[in-house]
């Protein structure tokens, strides 16, 4: 735990008598795979809260409760050495990609002629080991996401002040756990530019002010990690660093004024209350992260850090799950197969737009005023509308839509903006738009409970009472919320996201033999859009029958006789792969306790 923000089974009739031997390998592989649940019933999560330009004496003399808190229930160094040139450039790269400039080459703030080919973010490392998990970069000096996380994240979002920095943070760590980040990475600015404008030392009040309102940011940022339903079962991570220190009001030299700065590793898989000896820079933190996370570095990465801080044999939780489970596609669409048509009351135009969705999919445009007026809104627009790209960001004045770099040719779009535009009265005075479009029934036959993933790329502005709805079906039942975007200020409160890729994972009950998502545009006006593309719906693959011998009576203990035959390296010619929780590892003992515990009327995890 994190320190307070203030610093259907079948019944035994069913199934024959096992034999006394079978019996014991049940009670010992229930035992088993009790045990493996438990040990990995946690999930791990980092959050990096970065505050520009900390000098650690002053750190130490501010009044900072949330801060001090962490350090209490982590470790802390307050030697950390900046690069030689202490500047945010340098000092950003090392941080985020593990080398020191002269493997990045960033000597400057103009981040020239930096090599992240070579040497990229550590998301990108995180990616290519663990590819389902989400990561955030959220921050106030705009370079860090335009130089160095360009194309490396899920979300990327720049701010012009800390307060719209924290704020963006609360909205994506208090989303459902299935949909927010694994990984958040916040940049803080305010010490910095209070630096530069008073000076950079304990004895500046100004100085130490802009500390004292930091850390008000960061409590408000832990409490609502603290406040996630789901985070009695988190791990989290959280790591507090700067890129350098100052003197006078500036920095950039090789003094120790200007280098010497801090790190902060928090959280039940931290060492407790330490202070870090010997020497440790910049460098050190991203392997430190990927050893919380449990995913190794490579040698070939040329990392020069290393890992500090961490007490892994304390930890509660399993290192991140990266993917490894057999999956199958359940879905897949682009809107690539749709057939456009010309433009209505736009631009005249061809092979550009219409509101016929793909195959099995509806559109729902009975909440959009005066839908069959045809004087009364641009009819291109009136709900969910499939359209290339180009010609909407073009027809529409642009206004950041073709910062949607991540869709393809053919997009799904719901505008309000574009469709107030035409008829008087304007049709946003006549009500609220409310645009809806279903997915067709997916079939989850042969998905595990709990192991759906929806994945799509998005582009969101918000404006005055906006919302965005994306909610799931089981079979009959009533839906349930995966995500909701607002524009109005409070828990579901989502900034503007021209361009992200949305990662959520699902938890199909046990049984559901369908789902059918929907997307919602709600409760707009002239506001502003909601565009998506790219969706893809998969999970991991079921175990295979408990028939193992394929011969029609099921269970009996033959199919287990034939199982550790198998196992063995016998030959069984209808006996079912041997992978039998198709994870693609065999052979391996979680297949023996999957096998028995499916055996024993549970369900494969």
């Amino acid at each position: 735990m994190l320190p307070a923000a203030n610093v259907t089974v079948p019944t035994e009739t069913a199934m024959p008598q096992p034999t006394s031997r079978t019996r014991q390998a049940l009670c010992l592989i229930a035992a088993l795979a009790s045990a493996a649940g438990a040990a990995s019933a946690m999930e791990r999560k980092v959050l990096i809260i970065g505050i520009d330009g900390v000098r650690p004496d002053a750190l130490i003399a501010a009044n900072t409760p949330a801060i001090d808190s962490l350090i209490a229930h982590g470790a802390a160094s307050y030697t950390v050495q900046a690069e030689d040139i202490s500047l945010s450039g340098p000092c950003w790269s090392t941080i985020l990609t593990g080398v020191h400039r002269n493997k990045h080459l960033v000597n400057s703030n103009s981040f020239m002629p930096a090599d992240f080919n070579a040497y990229p973010h550590f998301f990108a490392r995180v990616r290519e080991n663990c590819p389902d998990l989400r990561k955030a970069t959220i921050v106030h000096w705009a370079p860090i996401n335009q130089k160095i996380a360009l194309g490396q994240a899920d979300l990327i979002q720049t701010f012009a002040t800390d307060l719209e920095v924290r704020n963006a943070a609360v909205a994506e760590l208090s989303a459902p756990a299935f949909s927010s980040a694994d990984i958040t990475f916040l940049h803080f600015d305010d010490v910095d530019h209070a630096g530069h404008a008073s000076g950079f030392s304990p004895t500046v009040p100004q100085y130490i002010a802009a500390l004292e309102s930091t850390d008000a940011h960061i409590a408000q940022v832990i409490a609502t990690v603290q406040a996630r339903p789901t985070y009695a079962n988190e791990d989290w991570l959280v790591v507090l660093c700067s890129d350098h220190g100052g003197s006078g009001t500036t920095h950039g030299a090789n003094t120790p004024e200007q280098r010497t700065t801090f790190f902060v590793f928090s959280g039940p898989s931290a060492q407790q209350n330490v202070t870090l000896a010997g020497p440790m820079t910049l460098a050190d933190i991203a392997p430190t992260l990927m050893r919380f996370l449990g995913i190794s570095v490579d040698p070939a990465w040329g990392w020069d850090g290393n890992a500090v801080g961490l007490n892994m044999a304390a930890s509660p939780s399993q290192p991140v799950s990266c993917g490894n489970e057999a999956r199958v596609t359940l879905l897949a669409e682009d809107f690539e197969s749709v057939t456009l048509g010309s433009s209505v009351n736009e631009a005249a135009a061809t092979n550009v737009w219409t509101d016929t969705p793909p195959a099995g999919w509806t559109v729902d445009d009975s909440g959009i005023p005066a839908v069959n007026n045809p004087s009364v809104g641009v009819t291109e627009w009136k709900g969910w509308a499939f359209t290339r790209k180009t010609w909407w960001s073009t027809v529409t004045q642009d206004q950041g839509r073709s910062q949607f770099t991540s869709g393809l040719s053919t997009v799904a779009v719901a505008d309000p903006d574009e469709w107030d535009d035409r008829g008087s009265p304007a049709p946003s005075t006549l009500g609220p738009y409310n645009a809806r479009m279903s997915t067709p029934a997916i079939s989850l036959a042969s998905a595990q409970p709990n192991s759906v993933r929806i994945t799509f790329d998005a582009s969101w502005r918000q404006e005055g009472q906006q919302r965005a709805l994306l909610t799931a079906r089981f079979d009959s039942g009533a839906p349930i919320t995966l995500l909701e975007w607002s524009s109005v200020a409070g828990a579901t409160f989502k900034p503007d996201t021209l361009n992200e890729a949305v990662r959520i994972t699902v938890p199909n009950p046990a049984g559901a033999t369908t789902m059918r998502l929907e997307f919602a545009l709600l409760d707009a006006r002239n506001n502003w859009w909601w565009t998506i593309d790219n969706l893809t719906v998969d999970a991991a693959r079921g175990c295979d029958s408990i028939d193992f011998n394929r011969n029609g009576v099921f269970p009996e203990d033959q199919d287990v006789v034939d199982f550790f035959d198998v196992l063995a390296g016998g030959i069984c010619a209808n006996c079912a792969d041997i992978d039998f929780n198709n994870n693609q590892v065999f052979p391996e003992d979680q297949d023996v306790i999957d096998f028995f515990n499916t055996l024993a009327g549970g369900t494969c995890p």
